[in-house]
């Protein structure tokens, strides 16, 4: 009879970390060794000390190597210190002007300051030659584009680099709230499911599953998928909206306006947003309340016709008749099928405004792919 030993348990992150920091304090002159300590402490999210440890080296970038500064400008970019990490950038570049990685570090600097034509324009014309570099940069792309609007040209570069490198998870990944957003809804599932069964933990997938569950009506399973993805990260308002969603086909009301109010905070300029919000207060039966989201709701998007919808249902429960007709008829122009207007015109026929829930969900469904 044979016994198997058990495997040695592996060292973590920061128990390597903690050894590569005593080897410097014997050999605290080591170049090497202070950027291996810099690319360990990077990986085990401490930023701070890969930052202290670059700072170190004797030839400060950009006068060292490249490899310095781009991992000197991604951490100063990580604790959010944007205006170093460009500082950085730009000596660097200006002492390696075709360096593709650190083109790709300055847009992404840039884009976490909110700079998106800025980002657009420091990344390589060509997808870089590297395809390590090609898929980081063809995501990023797609998520700029995304954020500027420019949905269409977006789903073309999406689906060029898809068809030529069918097995990039990053892209595959970035394209998901990209093509939810322009009403490829399948596709999105599928890709975030094909992410999942490979083994890759993709958070653009969450939302995708999460909607495609509660499409089907399986409340839970939505919200383990919203769970996950909160896990993740907090600062997504789209996350929010589906969180929202599941929480009021649950019946909880109140705790679906904590999630839209979320959802406002980070997407401030989302019409959809403002009206998940002024429904979920809708359905706490504080109408004055709701109103100013939907008028909000307006000033976000205008030409957005369940604004005025929306608008138009306060109206009619407040029995304020002649400007209910006068928003729902605004809100019918701009759509005639209108789901918010058809209903403030039923309630001011007579209908019974208990069914104002069911629309909730229907109208709040719609509103979660409406495009930023």
């Amino acid at each position: 009879m044979t016994s198997t030993a058990a495997s040695p348990p592996q060292p973590s992150r920061t128990d390597r970390l903690e050894r590569l920091g005593r080897f410097l304090e014997t050999d605290p002159g080591n170049l090497a060794l202070l950027r291996d300590y810099a690319a360990e402490a990077a990986r085990a999210g401490e930023p701070d000390a890969a930052i202290a440890a670059l700072r170190r080296l004797p030839a400060a970038p950009p006068a060292g190597e490249p490899g310095d500064s781009r991992l000197l400008a991604a951490c100063l970019r990580a604790v959010g210190r944007l205006d170093e990490a460009q500082a950085v950038l730009g000596s660097a570049l200006a002492h390696w002007p075709a360096d593709e990685a650190l083109a790709i570090e300055q847009a992404k600097a840039l884009f976490a300051g909110r700079e998106m034509e800025a980002a657009l324009a420091a990344l390589p014309p060509q997808d870089p030659a590297e395809p390590l570099l090609a898929g980081e940069a063809c995501s990023l792309r797609l998520q700029l584009l995304h954020h500027l609007g420019r949905l269409d040209e977006a789903v073309a570069v999406a689906d060029a680099y898809t068809e030529a490198h069918p097995e990039d998870p990053r892209v595959a990944a970035s394209s998901i709230p990209l093509l939810m957003d322009v009403y490829r809804f399948d596709e999105a599932v599928a890709r975030a499911q094909a992410l999942l069964e490979a083994g890759i933990e993709a958070y653009p997938a969450y939302e995708a599953l999460a909607a495609a569950a509660l499409e089907q009506g399986a409340v839970q399973e939505a919200a383990q998928w919203t769970a996950r993805a909160l896990q993740v990260r907090r600062d997504d308002g789209r996350i929010w909206l589906v969180e929202g969603l599941a929480r009021l086909r649950a019946g909880r009301f109140a705790d679906a306006r904590e999630a839209f109010d979320e959802a406002v905070a980070l997407m401030p300029d989302h019409a959809g947003s403002h009206l998940a919000l002024g429904w979920a207060w809708l359905l706490e039966q504080d109408l004055a309340v709701a109103d100013a989201c939907f008028e909000r709701a307006v000033a976000a998007s205008p030409a957005f016709s369940e604004s005025h919808g929306s608008r138009a249902v306060v109206a009619a429960l407040q029995g304020r008749r002649e400007e209910a007709n006068e928003l729902s008829r605004k809100a019918l122009k701009l759509d005639a099928a209108s789901g918010s207007a058809q209903y403030a015109r039923a309630l001011l026929a007579g209908a019974d405004p208990a069914g104002i829930v069911k629309l909730a969900e229907t109208l709040l469904g719609q509103l979660r792919q409406q495009r930023r």
